[in-house]
């Protein structure tokens, strides 16, 4: 059985067990493609409170797909490097030599998230609109995305993550169909056009609000003089200036565009809470900006089935560009 499919994204994502890469190039076109195999998966009987189920373990695959509730099964991610300024323009999925195992029991529920230390018992739940279904879960054999940032090196890279499900459940037959052969083919195109300046007016900018300006202007002069050199961009600026969903993406903004415009290397963030006994961390769930000089960014770890099971905590990295 073969079953192709031919996708035409803006961003993407990928991974598996033997793979076979190659790569080939026409004219400013590239292509990647990644050839896959997977073996038949074993199935391991497990009883959870007297309830029987089965995992299915494969040696295929370095990761599970795990989200409460929902049947736990292996899958494969991979995330490849391209250049920086790289557009996706096409990816063609070919999945070939699909089998069917029909097994006893239902695929064991991925447990809810414990805190470790208050509550160390699992509890399992099944997902009744997944377990009721007559349909394969996942809903597809693999699942895009990318990002940009900076790599090991430091250097700005697309990054390409390609997340694949080789095994595929249907509660309702209680059947598993899996995937012997996947091959993927991304197409891209690099564009050759450096959206950062060929030479630096500024190498750091200082964020910080208006009121802690006297006291930096001892460090931007310090700095200036040891060849750094280094301005300083107030909050109210900013706000000012540029429009986001919330203060802080609308500092985001800023730091892309000092990037792109000034060419800076470094970027200072000075100001904490106002008060550390009557300020609140959090506006929202996502932000802290009124009793915060400088707002932070929340985490806001999800766990994919639409729910935030972690508060998040606060990353500078949200920042990073």
């Amino acid at each position: 059985m073969m079953k192709k499919i031919s996708l035409i994204l803006v961003g993407i994502l990928l991974l598996s067990s033997f793979t076979t890469l190659s790569m080939s190039q026409e004219a400013d076109n590239q292509t990647i493609t990644i050839q896959n195999n997977f073996t038949e998966p074993q199935i391991k009987f497990s009883s959870i409170e007297k309830q029987e189920y089965v995992e299915i373990i494969s040696s295929d695959s370095c990761a599970v797909l795990h989200h409460s509730g929902k049947p736990l099964l292996p899958r494969n991610i991979r995330t490849i490097e391209l250049p920086f300024n790289t557009e996706i323009t096409d990816v063609d999925l070919e999945v070939n030599n699909i089998e069917t195992i029909a097994i006893p029991h239902k695929i064991l529920p991925a447990p809810q998230p414990v805190i470790r230390g208050i509550n160390s018992k699992e509890i399992y739940n099944m997902n009744e609109e997944i377990y009721q279904s007559n349909e394969l879960y996942p809903d597809n054999w693999m699942r895009l995305s990318t990002g940009v940032g900076l790599n090991k090196e430091n250097k700005h890279t697309t990054f390409l993550t390609i997340e694949l499900f080789p095994y595929r459940y249907n509660p309702v037959e209680d059947v598993i169909q899996y995937a012997e052969d996947i091959e993927i083919s991304i197409h891209y195109h690099h564009s050759q056009q450096n959206p950062f300046p060929v030479t630096s007016e500024y190498e750091m900018v200082i964020i910080a609000p208006n009121t802690f300006s006297n006291s930096l202007q001892r460090l931007i002069d310090h700095k200036n003089n040891v060849g750094v050199s280094t301005y300083l961009k107030t909050t109210e600026e900013i706000y000012d200036e540029y429009t986001g969903v919330d203060k802080p993406e609308q500092i985001k903004y800023f730091i892309k565009d000092a990037l792109e415009t000034n060419g800076i290397k470094y970027v200072m963030l000075v100001g904490g809470m106002k008060s550390p006994f009557f300020g609140r961390a959090r506006d929202d769930a996502n932000q802290g900006t009124r009793d915060w000089y400088v707002p932070v960014r929340y985490t806001n770890l999800v766990d994919g089935g639409g729910g935030i099971y972690d508060p998040g905590f606060i990353s500078d990295l949200y920042y990073l560009y």
